[in-house]
């Protein structure tokens, strides 16, 4: 296993003893992100800016391609809590769609996508439990609502994913919601269902094996 972190920071704008804790971090949490997900290489940069992370958590991650992720931090928050708070489970999320895309790829249906979304949370919320996602709480008859909106577009090719995933347009959040219920409902209604080989598994397989188990009944 090999592992490159690269902080990118020219302007300076996070302090050196900061930057330690970041890096310590990335390190600890990605050698065991990789070997959980046997990924054999892995590039991850580190880059201060406010306008690429959730405002809820002061991070955020975009998976580049199988071998780099690409992680945010806010510079104007307090980098300590971030880290102790919330950016190993971005970290996780990332490097889960990093080894889904080494064999089945990131998505190019909406429901491609929302799978493997909602794939990245759970995985996430497993190997970083003191962190649940924002982004994939929902009450019962909010999920019933999104559940409807995303059921007559599953298949779509074309798709805006900032309408889907960011509120632009739709309810925020909505596809990233959608995504993790289906993931936790298989994997409680189906053992076999784990993070360690769901993440091998075409998204369509995920979502037939979810609405055969009858998890699908609730959202009537």
């Amino acid at each position: 296993m090999k592992i490159n972190i690269c902080p990118l920071d020219p302007e300076e704008k996070i302090k050196g003893s900061d930057w330690v804790l970041i890096k310590k971090s990335v390190k600890r949490n990605a050698e065991i992100a990789c070997n959980f997900l046997s990924i054999g290489a892995l590039n991850v940069t580190i880059y201060p800016n406010k306008d690429w992370c959730i405002k809820e958590t002061g991070d955020g991650g975009y998976t580049a391609s199988s071998d780099w992720i690409q992680l945010f931090v806010d510079p104007t928050k307090l980098i300590s809590k971030i880290i102790e708070a919330s950016f190993p489970a971005t970290l996780y999320h990332e490097t889960n769609h990093a080894r889904r895309m080494l064999k089945v790829g990131f998505g190019k249906t909406l429901l491609e996508t929302i799978i493997s979304e909602g794939l990245a949370i759970v995985f996430a919320e497993e190997m970083f439990e003191s962190f649940v996602a924002p982004w994939g709480k929902y009450t019962n008859d909010e999920i019933k609502k999104l559940y409807k909106i995303f059921l007559t577009h599953k298949d779509d090719e074309k798709f805006d994913y900032e309408e889907w995933f960011l509120g632009f347009g739709k309810p925020h959040w909505l596809g990233y919601k959608v995504g993790a219920y289906i993931v936790r409902e298989l994997k409680q209604k189906d053992k076999e269902f784990n993070s360690a080989k769901m993440v091998d598994i075409p998204a369509s397989k995920i979502y037939e094996a979810w609405y055969n188990s009858g998890a699908s009944n609730n959202l009537k």
